[in-house]
């Protein structure tokens, strides 16, 4: 499926031989028995917690222990009772607090949200400041309403320990490849290392990036920290990576020194990480310094707080100067918008659904496509595809709020985590006066239908602490109109830095008040046709969705990243100065580039047959 930061999904690259089919089928059992043999163990131990608290119903460790499987489970609800438990045996348990606190977020429980994150910020900041281990992990911290002091405190602290284990075992360092005085005749060997090479949106979107590097500037060099255990949809994307590269290794199975030794080995003049603390990450070995410029880019938009990830890819939006206290890394200012993607060359805009979208389509085929998928045919739709964990209180009250004042609305959210759905369902249905048929939830529709399925939906309210990123690039290239709001955090900032990038800043909002506002005057005019054909246009003419510039402009930066870095420049703090990358684009006539990159297209048919 696609959407929700799941990841699109892909199908056997085209041109893939006959024989695929029963690998195809042995590859999805084996991953299938996997996943059966994780749940039957954690289904096993959930049920020997369970005995044991009939006996000892007051023991907080185990307690604990039971709501954390019960989490893995997505049992989240009976987690979020254990631990209130737990809470009230250990009030001032600051483990238990924020286990409970997370639970909340994961169960879509909106007990007492704001006051239980201001305690957290406050616990978060106190054991910063007294040098004591934090207890909420980095992922936590960007997907959480925290302040962004909260979130560099808590990776800084990781970041520290890791750059001094690197140390321990690594005191001489690596001997990198050297640096000519000023513009090193030749490519740059550019490696990215990452445990997202799958069919995710970091996957997807690094097929096309790769693909539209020059081998004369840039010659890429690929690191892939996950083992080819996945689906066999994640499988192919996999291949595809591989077979555009120059050189892709598995190196997961390899202890950090060695992995590092191998990158080191291969004269990598720029490291890329596209994982930050996301999961499957290697930090240890990143922190090692085999390259000597690393950089912290597109899957962890936070400061890593990694010693040795020197830059962060971000632009003017995402990472204005005046917010570069927020980050260990030295800002990169990137042209336009620092997101890249292959939309135009993996997403064909020719289905039933989306030309039924389309400004000029009629009234009766729009009604039809709703139909044909469970939509109101008739109802001004307001939509949420993130992944429901980025769904908090306020935004939650405003599509109530919204719905409250006009009948004609509808709700559509994506049925992703499926028990957050049911909850959000629940939730709904205890609300008074309020029809449930009022809420439509969907699954995951197939890559080749979903940004067309979406672009039937007359508005996308993105999540203010955790924007939609790749979900957002979705939108916007259906030409389904975003409605977003920026505040401090990298992470809430991308959407605004996608809607400048394609020429439709209108539907930018200042605050909550005026995000209302906003989608008031959307709801009562009952059409957003002027924006629409707005986005139908741009998507083929602005920056956004223009790959090869891009990309060339990713080249000058990993360029200037070399010099900068060649030159020793080194300002307060010890940290490099801040990049501002000025786009030098002359629009390229590359037919040969434009026709090898629609051949990549990747064929997600068979795959999502499985």
């Amino acid at each position: 499926g696609a959407g929700a930061g799941a990841g699109a999904g892909a199908g056997a690259v085209a041109g893939a031989g006959a024989g695929a089919g029963s690998e195809a089928q042995q590859h999805q059992t084996k991953y299938k028995r996997k996943l059966y043999d994780k749940y039957f163990r954690l289904d096993c131990s959930m049920k020997r917690y369970m005995q044991q608290l009939n006996h000892t119903p007051h023991d907080v460790d185990m307690l604990v222990a039971a709501a954390e499987v019960s989490i893995e489970l997505l049992y989240h609800r009976q987690a979020v009772r254990m631990l209130q438990h737990a809470m009230e045996l250990k009030p001032q348990d600051g483990t238990v607090f924020t286990k409970l606190v997370d639970a909340q977020v994961k169960g879509c429980v909106f007990d007492n949200w704001e006051r239980n994150f201001q305690q957290l910020e406050a616990l978060i900041l106190q054991q910063a400041s007294r040098g004591e281990k934090i207890i909420l992990g980095p992922i936590q911290s960007t997907l959480y309403p925290l302040s962004p002091a909260a979130a560099l405190a808590i990776c800084k602290q990781l970041g520290q320990e890791s750059h001094l284990q690197a140390r321990a075992m690594m005191p001489q360092g690596f001997q990198h490849v050297s640096f000519p005085s000023r513009n090193p005749a030749g490519s740059l060997r550019v490696g990215y290392i990452t445990s997202h090479f799958t069919s995710s949106s970091i996957g997807r979107e690094m097929l096309f990036l790769i693909g539209a590097h020059r081998r004369q500037q840039v010659v890429p060099l690929c690191y892939a920290l996950n083992a080819d255990e996945g689906s066999w949809l994640q499988h192919t994307w996999r291949e595809a990576i591989a077979s555009t590269c120059s050189s892709f290794i598995f190196v997961g199975h390899m202890t950090e020194q060695q992995a590092a030794q191998t990158i080191n080995e291969q004269e990598v003049h720029v490291l890329v990480d596209l994982n930050g603390w996301s999961g499957g990450h290697r930090v240890l070995l990143v922190s090692m310094q085999p390259a000597p410029v690393q950089v912290n880019y597109k899957n962890w938009v936070a400061s890593s707080g990694i010693p040795s990830l020197h830059f962060i890819v971000g632009d003017a939006v995402v990472t204005p100067p005046e917010f570069h206290r927020d980050f260990t890394e030295s800002l990169v200012l990137f042209p336009n918008c620092y997101f890249i993607s292959g939309h135009r060359y993996q997403y064909h805009l020719t289905s039933s659904a989306q030309l039924a979208s389309y400004v000029n389509a009629s009234r009766q085929a729009r009604r039809e496509a709703r139909k044909s998928i469970g939509l109101p045919a008739d109802s001004f739709l307001l939509a949420n595809f993130n992944n429901l964990e980025k769904l908090e209180p306020r935004l939650w009250r405003l599509f109530l709020l919204l719905l409250r004042r006009h009948r004609g609305a509808h709700l559509w959210l994506q049925q992703y985590p499926p028990a957050k759905a049911n909850r959000i369902r629940q939730m709904f249905k205890e609300e008074e006066g309020m029809e449930e048929a009022r809420l439509v939830t969907t699954k995951f529709f197939k890559s080749d239908d979903h940004i067309g399925f979406k672009a039937l939906a007359d508005i996308f309210v993105d999540s203010p602490s955790y924007n939609a990123h790749s979900t957002a690039m979705d939108t916007l290239w259906g030409a389904l109109p975003l409605a977003t709001l920026p505040e401090e955090k990298m992470a809430a900032r991308v959407g605004a830095s996608l809607l400048l990038a394609i020429n439709c800043s209108s539907t930018i909002a200042r605050s909550m008040e005026d995000l209302q506002e906003l989608l008031e005057q959307m709801i009562q005019k009952g059409n957003l046709k002027k924006i629409r054909k707005k986005l139908e246009e741009e998507r083929f003419t602005s920056p956004l969705f223009d790959t090869v510039r891009a990309v060339r402009n990713l080249e000058r930066t990993y360029r200037l990243m070399w010099e900068v870095r060649a030159e020793g420049k080194r300002r307060k703090e010890n940290r490099l100065p801040q990049l501002v990358v000025k786009e030098n684009w002359v629009e390229e006539e590359d037919p040969d580039l434009e026709a090898k990159l629609r051949r990549m297209r990747v064929d997600t048919s068979r795959a999502e047959a499985l």
